[in-house]
């Protein structure tokens, strides 16, 4: 039991922290997006108001919105990656609490032979169940 509880902390330490890095990743997404956003209208902003005198410094803007675009998008994309690993983490984290809750209900029947029976059961179900395991789904 005392290996399953380490197991179970260690699941809950990654997905606390993928959890936080999920969150980080999409705030920072979305400034990114928005300053982007704003920077590439204030680009176009200054070139109407410059009545097309000065394209450089306009265009500068603009190459710099368009820049921090890309860049949200990248953090979008590094969201969608860590929330994938957050969604196997916490499948991760329910078997493991199902496993200690099948050992805990069977360490407490009081008929020996039942208990046996359960235990072989449950054996069984965890040798097919690893058979079975939960992959990390492939970036597409």
């Amino acid at each position: 039991m005392g290996t399953i509880q380490v197991q179970l902390n260690e699941i809950k330490e990654y997905y606390l922290l993928n959890r936080n890095q999920a969150t980080n990743s999409y705030t920072v997404s979305t400034i990114a997006v928005f300053a982007g956003l704003i920077i590439l209208v204030l680009g176009v902003v200054l070139l109407f108001l410059n009545d097309f005198k000065d394209p450089q410094l306009a265009t500068i803007t603009g190459v710099n919105g368009l820049l921090l675009q890309f860049i949200g998008g990248s953090f979008f994309f590094l969201y969608r990656t860590t929330h994938n690993q957050l969604n196997y983490f916490y499948n991760q984290l329910l078997r493991t609490q199902d496993t200690m809750l099948a050992i805990k209900l069977i360490n407490d029947h009081t008929d020996p032979m039942k208990k046996s029976d359960f235990t072989d059961k449950l054996i069984t179900h965890l040798l097919e169940r690893s058979s079975n395991e939960i992959k990390l789904p492939e970036d597409k």
